[in-house]
């Protein structure tokens, strides 16, 4: 079963929005799932950040790194295609309305998903709270999915 992982990227280096990327494939991984993570191929501009409308590249519309590519991507390809969608808002500092769409889309799919989010977040709203259970920490989203989830196949662990 496949898990896509959902977050906040926008004015984040990619260091900090691929720490719990890493952490958390490692542990789905580990219990028998896939994961799709959208900071694959992700472009970084002069400043370390990911992408922005400052970059020329992103604005190229024939660009596998432009806007529309990642978008198409990471809804149509990765969200509509996926088993369970782990949205992780625990750190974010700003919304992030890339996210929010991304939680939109999973309810208009009705996909399964869970979120990882800290009291008083600034994403602290209904649709994002009712997307999925919620939970402080991504260990315990992930143990929640490896006893939830069914047609996995049994963990090399």
């Amino acid at each position: 079963m496949k898990v896509y992982l959902g977050g906040p990227i926008t004015g984040l280096t990619l260091r900090e929005a691929q720490a719990w990327r890493e952490k958390a494939a490692g542990l789905l991984t580990g219990v028998g799932f896939e994961v799709l993570n959208p900071l694959r191929g992700t472009p970084v501009n002069a400043r370390g950040k990911i992408g922005g409308p400052a970059d020329r590249e992103l604005e190229r519309p024939f660009s596998m790194r432009s806007d529309k590519a990642i978008v198409c991507r990471d809804l149509f390809l990765d969200i509509a295609t996926s088993d369970v969608v782990l949205f992780n808002f625990a750190e974010a500092t700003t919304a992030s309305i890339g996210s929010c769409v991304e939680v939109g889309f999973c309810l208009a799919l009705r996909k399964f998903a869970v979120v990882v989010m800290s009291p008083g977040s600034v994403h602290d709203h209904a649709f994002i709270r009712e997307v999925g259970p919620a939970f402080l920490e991504i260990e315990d989203a992930v143990d929640f999915l490896a006893v939830s989830v069914p047609e996995r196949p049994e963990s090399a662990g």
